[in-house]
């Protein structure tokens, strides 16, 4: 992403008002303390996709194990269509309740809540005794995996350093494949098990990264925007001081 302001090309990408009032520093962001601790904390929210890939890759390689069919029944046609469509049906459903939730408590709890769901409900994912209740942790699963995949990158425009913003926003998708490829050496790795392990592990690592998000999300900082929004300016404007200006409240940076 290259120096945190760079004005000649800033206007560019931010504007020209908001370049007008970006320090004039031609350091890597990763020299600048404040961007660098901002930047590894948005890497929290910046996995949520990855969540969503690990589930694809891993029912693709689930179908593919003798033990996993064996132990429920070898499904098929319908039940092998609902075992797969259950988990974008549950994103689905939870999208109005999400927006919600985000707007009414904050983009920080909603990931809170949603990383502690997916936790939970993997475990009871690789723990099934029969189809019914691995259908059923799948679409709970779904549900709230959309309360990590709206509101993060929400959280991501709405705190990223202004020259940053769009190229981390634009990274948030990849990590759907680095979730998708996690889940395929998890299952290629597991293959040659005789037990149940061979699918309980990578349905339990399903619950890795949103395991991650929960410890994480306890130290990255709510949304200003929605700060701003709820009355809390006093509360905004610190965070901007912190991580946008390295602590400099009158920064003009800060006040814009």
């Amino acid at each position: 992403m290259g120096s945190p302001t760079n004005n000649k090309g800033a206007a560019a990408s931010v504007g020209t008002d908001l370049a007008a009032v970006l320090p004039d520093d031609t350091q890597p962001w990763w020299r600048v303390p404040h961007l660098l601790k901002l930047n590894l904390l948005l890497l929290i929210p910046l996995i949520s996709s990855g969540a969503i890939g690990y589930d694809g890759s891993m029912m693709n390689g689930l179908q593919t194990l003798p033990q996993w069919r064996g132990y429920f029944g070898n499904p098929e046609g319908a039940m092998l269509g609902a075992l797969n469509s259950v988990y974008p049906a549950g994103k689905v459903i939870a999208l109005f309740l999400v927006t919600y939730v985000c707007d009414r408590f904050g983009r920080k709890r909603a990931m809170m809540v949603g990383s502690f769901a997916c936790v939970a409900f993997a475990i009871m994912q690789a723990v099934s005794q029969n189809l019914e209740t691995f259908i059923a942790s799948r679409a709970i699963l779904g549900f709230f995996t959309s309360f990590l995949a709206q509101p993060s990158p929400i959280l991501i425009t709405e705190l990223a350093y202004p020259t940053h913003r769009g190229k981390l926003t634009a990274l948030y998708n990849t990590s759907f494949y680095l979730g998708g490829i996690i889940a395929a050496w998890c299952t290629f790795g597991t293959f040659k098990l005789d037990t149940t392990w061979s699918w309980r592990i990578p349905s339990l690592l399903q619950g890795a990264l949103p395991a991650l998000q929960l410890i994480g999300v306890y130290f990255l900082p709510e949304s200003p925007r929605w700060l701003v929004a709820n009355g809390r300016r006093e509360e905004a404007h610190k965070i901007l001081a912190t991580y946008h200006a390295g602590g400099d409240a009158d920064s003009p940076l800060v006040k814009f």
